[in-house]
């Protein structure tokens, strides 16, 4: 198990023109370098470092994953699902710090969630936020072989009934038959 959170010194906020092919490769190498692991946690940080490379490492090996994403960065979890083929447990500590209101769109459906993810936690959602919603939908909507999705709000003024209504609307929408959806 690897846990990354580390400040890359990068000396601009985006890794994008020719003058940074340096810092990309070096950060590139470091992600090579530990690509062979099975259990990640990457921290929200490391991780937008992380996508911001032109081409992610491959984790060939990696089977559980915990990442903490923001709410506005959330366009980024389908380019690090790429690189995670062989996926099989996924943990989203979601982080709504950077409330922006944006029409995040979780298109570009990966591998994994068409062939090995089977378990997937989302922790930390807020009841009425748009964006923590869209990412819970993405999953339960295109995740084909998920056997359990669990979802854990952090404020619950929302009672039984309106928790079992919400866990009833997911399992109508969802593409594996097997999901259990579960709601806290």
């Amino acid at each position: 198990m690897v846990d990354i959170d580390s400040t890359f010194k990068v000396y601009r906020p985006s890794l994008v023109g020719p003058e940074d092919i340096s810092q990309q490769m070096t950060i590139h190498d470091f992600f090579a370098g530990i690509s062979g692991v099975r259990h990640m946690i990457i921290s929200r940080s490391t991780l937008q470092v992380l996508c911001q490379l032109v081409r992610i490492p491959k984790f060939e090996y990696l089977h559980r994953l915990q990442a903490r994403f923001s709410c506005n960065k959330l366009q980024l979890l389908p380019k690090l699902l790429h690189s995670c083929i062989n996926l099989k447990d996924l943990i989203v500590d979601f982080d709504t710090v950077d409330k922006v209101p944006m029409g995040i769109k979780l298109i570009y459906v990966p591998r994994c969630l068409i062939k090995t993810l089977e378990c997937v936690e989302i922790n930390e959602l807020e009841w009425n936020e748009e964006s923590g919603m869209k990412l819970v939908n993405y999953f339960v909507e295109n995740a084909v072989i998920l056997k359990k999705l669990t979802v854990r709000f952090i404020d619950s003024p929302v009672s039984n009934q309106e928790r079992e209504v919400y866990r009833e609307l997911l399992t109508t929408k969802k593409r594996s038959p097997r999901c259990q959806v579960s709601i806290y």
